[in-house]
């Protein structure tokens, strides 16, 4: 995970976002790459004239988002910035993040959710679906209104139906676990809860890439209300960021049937990682 894209979209938020992505980026020696877009999909930047004064209103909301980040972490071992990259694109926002993907080696893009966004259901399910068609990229999504301290409860929800790919699911958690030294919670759903083998299995793993040091909780969900069950699992255990794949397809259409999308991304207030059908090989 050394190369981490976050777009910057107009009138958004982003403290947060930034002090999440630039957590991840420093405790893996990798660079954040900020993306500025002039015209950003959502831009109101109408009132700037000029190329020239946009790109310096961007670097003015860049450098108050890196102070306050320094703020609010002064006196810890936070208290640093990761290597920081910039790039400005004269496109609108999905354009710039498919040329970025296309033209340069990525291992997670960021996008933060904003208000403009929260009461559309249908824009959510399409944000998501398209982001997977440009790119195999994990994504990170942080909605607009999460206040981001630190990653100490980490919840990786999958069916593991496919061992292989739920091993390299899970090695991706390990991976997240240990550079922020959290506990990691697995909730596993679907057909695969009732294999009697699944919960040894899956232990095996933990111990397989020593995340039982951190803190390690195995929960098998209930048959029935997948949605509300996993957001009561959040609130008691008070996780700061989720895990889930896309290439579950049983999964993934379950959870869009019942607005799991829009519940989690707005409502819950936690960031959260979704995967592809391809897991980048420089996780972990």
């Amino acid at each position: 995970m050394k190369r981490i894209l976050f777009p910057i979209e107009d009138q958004i938020r982003i403290d947060d976002a930034f002090a999440l992505a630039a957590q991840i980026a420093k405790r893996n020696d990798g660079k954040l790459i900020l993306l500025y877009s002039y015209q950003s999909e959502f831009s109101n930047s109408k009132n700037i004239k000029s190329k020239a004064e946009l790109i310096k209103a961007a670097h003015l909301r860049i450098q108050q988002a890196k102070d306050n980040y320094l703020k609010r972490y002064v006196g810890s071992a936070e208290a640093q910035l990761p290597v920081i990259d910039y790039r400005f694109i004269e496109n609108r926002l999905w354009k710039g993040v498919s040329e970025i993907l296309t033209t340069e080696h990525i291992d997670m893009a960021l996008f933060t959710l904003s208000e403009m966004r929260s009461n559309n259901e249908r824009h959510i399910r399409s944000f998501v679906a398209r982001m997977f068609e440009k790119s195999n990229v994990p994504v990170l999504i942080i909605p607009e209104t999460s206040y981001f301290a630190a990653v100490n409860q980490i919840l990786l929800v999958s069916g593991f139906e496919n061992m292989a790919f739920g091993e390299s699911l899970f090695r991706q958690a390990a991976f997240l676990a240990h550079i922020f030294d959290a506990h990691l919670y697995v909730f596993y759903v679907g057909k695969q809860r009732e294999d009697a083998q699944l919960p040894g299995n899956i232990q095996k793993m933990a111990e397989k890439y020593d995340i039982i040091k951190h803190g390690f909780t195995l929960h098998a969900a209930s048959k029935t209300m997948l949605v509300p069950e996993i957001q009561s699992y959040i609130r008691q255990k008070d996780i700061d960021l989720m895990l889930m794949v896309k290439q579950e397809k049983s999964l993934f259409e379950r959870i869009l049937k019942e607005n799991f999308t829009q519940q989690i991304l707005i409502q819950t207030e936690i960031p959260i990682i979704i995967f592809n059908d391809k897991i980048t090989s420089t996780w972990g």
